[in-house]
């Protein structure tokens, strides 16, 4: 299983998970629900393989949470495990709305943290924080801001994001890559760092610095998906 159905399979269990461990402790039924809660723990340890480090962040405080709600003094027992010092971070767990998968020619928003599998000649355009993971997507066009942007199994694609972590390639070729201000009005910023799963020797083989020539030749089309999928590949 790649690394994107890991992360979109986390996604959807984990939350439940955690409800899991509320409701056991609510039912009196003490042991289970901190056997539940350190397996909740084991699952976040193992997905830290594959999970962008923003969201490991906000599980380990959703975690967090629902641990230092068991253990209040007010309440009939308390877990023996030590409490976290973790930083202040929203109560709830991300959220993922429904990823688009199996889409063709099409222009999509992207606000909130998600797997995008199966897209060809789209535009899609990113304005969060969190976490964006593209799984087998071909002549795409990703463009905005981004907390974390991780691509799988994808080709002749064109990355502008401005983002404070690397963008990520796991079996990926011909990734075209730049910042927003390249295409879109928009404060300049650095270039994305790039971190290639497969480049051993940092050679570049399958990602390319977007050229300001061709940048100026694809920024006409980006209310076009189809014309600008032929220039990608």
């Amino acid at each position: 299983m790649s690394h994107a159905a890991r992360a979109q399979a986390f996604y959807a269990s984990f939350p439940q998970q955690l409800e899991r461990v509320r409701q056991l402790y609510q039912e009196h039924a003490s042991e289970r629900a901190l056997e539940a809660l350190l397996d909740a723990r084991h699952t976040l340890q193992r997905a830290a393989a594959y999970l962008p480090a923003h969201d490991i962040q906000s599980y380990e405080a959703a975690w967090s949470d629902v641990h230092r709600e068991l253990s209040q003094p007010t309440r009939t027992f308390r877990f023996a495990a030590p409490h976290e010092q973790v930083a202040s971070l929203p109560r709830e767990a991300p959220t993922t709305a429904p990823a688009p998968t199996y889409r063709t020619h099409d222009i999509i928003h992207v606000s909130d943290n998600a797997v995008l599998a199966h897209l060809d000649a789209c535009i899609i355009h990113t304005n969060l924080a969190g976490s964006v993971l593209l799984e087998a997507c071909t002549r795409c066009a990703v463009i905005g801001t981004v907390g974390q942007c991780r691509l799988t199994r994808s080709s002749h694609m064109l990355v502008c994001v401005d983002t404070p972590t690397p963008v990520t390639l796991e079996e990926c070729d011909a990734i075209l890559m730049g910042r927003r201000s390249d295409m879109e009005p928009a404060e300049t910023c650095a270039a994305p760092a790039v971190q290639d799963f497969d480049d051993v020797f940092d050679e570049q083989r399958h990602y390319t610095p977007l050229d300001p020539e061709y940048a100026a030749r694809l920024r006409p089309h980006l209310q076009n998906p189809s014309a600008l999928a032929s220039m990608l590949r």
